[in-house]
Formats: structure tokens, sequence, C-alpha cells
């Protein structure tokens, strides 16, 4: 087989090993709030398939986020899965917001009674709803619908948001019209495939300054095509409560650094 083969061969498992750990990164992200916002102890969420295209926060039950500094307007684009429940709160005893798939939209909290309109219910859609403090009171907007509450003396006050029932994927969360921060994107998923794949293709290149032979190469990285098939086939799958992709790619980096220890010693490349 010619170099260039060799080579193919060895980008393609340098892109499923990316994909592995890329994924691992989006997992722990993902269940962890972002710049600007504190939150309960997380809960890992069950295992899921790379969210290539849709990549989201998720909240489990019991969670709780809280952001650091008292804001006049808030905004975030939520999907609720059947049986969850989302309470947002404009500070601790303020007032507040309940989502639901299986109730009305409601407004909660000491002002509730003086509230005027109505939201639409939580469906299978991520809903976007924005929350502005006015000049007497103050009001939850969803499109074209809204809640418009009269609340004297409401100032700023720190944002709030509590889950229970089941888990709640936001898509976007922000204060004053500027985004805590983003999920990654398809264009991030990319680009930390691309990065990772670099470093692993200078593994590959280390191995080779060390005269490992083609054949080697190829098998010490075999281990992450497996794991790559495992995010679609079974993402659930552990050992000892850790992936079962991520132990065999880190089972393959370990191999690599025992040939690049090694060297040619054992099977020493052949004239191609």
């Amino acid at each position: 087989m010619t170099e260039r083969r060799w080579r193919i061969l060895t980008a393609l498992l340098a892109v499923m090993a990316a994909l592995v750990l890329v994924h691992q990164v989006e997992q722990f992200r993902t269940v962890r709030a972002p710049g600007g916002w504190s939150s309960s102890a997380p809960v890992a969420s069950p295992a899921r398939t790379p969210r290539i295209r849709d990549s989201r926060w998720v909240i489990s039950p019991g969670g709780e986020w809280v952001h650091e500094a008292a804001v006049s307007q808030w905004y975030l684009r939520a999907r609720l899965q059947p049986g969850a429940v989302l309470r947002l709160r404009h500070g601790a005893a303020g007032p507040g917001l309940q989502l639901s798939r299986d109730l009305p939209t409601q407004a909660i909290g000491t002002q509730a009674q003086a509230c005027e309109g109505a939201l639409p219910m939580a469906g299978e859609q991520p809903v976007a709803l924005v929350f502005e403090r006015t000049q007497d009171g103050y009001i939850w907007r969803s499109g074209e619908s809204r809640i418009a509450c009269s609340a004297a003396g409401l100032g700023d006050a720190i944002p709030q948001l509590e889950v229970s029932g089941s888990e709640v994927e936001l898509v976007s969360i922000g204060v004053e019209s500027w985004p805590s921060g983003l999920p990654v994107s398809p264009l991030g998923w990319m680009g930390g495939v691309a990065l990772v794949g670099f470093f692993w293709m200078l593994l590959l290149e280390w191995e080779r300054f060390r005269r490992v032979s083609w054949p080697v190469v190829i098998l010490t990285g075999l281990p992450c095509l497996p794991a790559a098939v495992l995010l679609w086939a079974s993402p659930a799958a552990q050992v000892s409560g850790v992936p079962l992709s991520l132990v065999l790619v880190l089972g393959s980096l370990g191999l690599k650094g025992v040939s690049i220890g090694v060297g040619g010693a054992v099977a020493p490349p052949t004239e191609e």
C-alpha cells in the first residue's frame, strides 16, 4: 500500500478520535451554566448521541440557575420535555412565570393578581421568553403574546430559574440583550474536530519519526473506529462509570505512547 493511502487511513482514524473527544467535552459542558450564571450541583444527563446541529444546555429536575448580577431585562429560549415545569423569577421573592407542556403558562408571585394577558403553553418546539421591567411594572413576552403586570417599586433584580419534573433544554439565554453564552454550533464542532485531529496527526508524525511501521501506526489507532461507532450505536455503554468510547480512545493514545517509546525496534518500517 502506498504512503498516501496509509495517511488517508490514519486521518480517518484521527477524525473518529476527535469526534469522541469533542463529544465528551460537550457532554461535560451541557450540564453546566454559562458565564455569568451559577448553578446547583450539575446532574449528568442521560447519554445522548452527538448533537452536532442542535447543541443545548440541559437542566435536570431539581436544577437551579442564578445570575450573578441584578438586571432589568433578560431572555431565554427553552424546550420542555413532557412533565417538565420551568419556573422563572425576577429576584428570589420577585415576580415569576411558570411554564409547562401540561398546564397554561401563568404568572406567579405576589404581583400575579395584577397581571393581564396570556402566553401560549410550552410545546414541542422551543419557546422564546423575554422579561422586561417597565416604568409601572414588568412584561413577559413570547412572540406577539405578552403578560403585562403592575408592580410599584420594582427594581433591578437577579434572574433565577428552576426546573422540576423532567429535563429542560436551553437553546439560548442572556441578559440586557447580550447572550450569556451559546451552545456549540456546527462550526464549533468542526473547529474542535479539526483541532483535535491536528494534534492526533502530530502523533502520527512522531510515530513515523520514531520509525514505527505503517501497520503498527494503524493498529494503535484502530480502537478509535469502534469508539466512534459507539457514539451512535450505544452512547450509554460504560466501563466503571466511564464512557466506553472514551476508554477506547484513551487506550489508543496509550498504545501510541508505547509505540513512540519503543520506536522501530519492533516491526521496523519496510521500504514502500
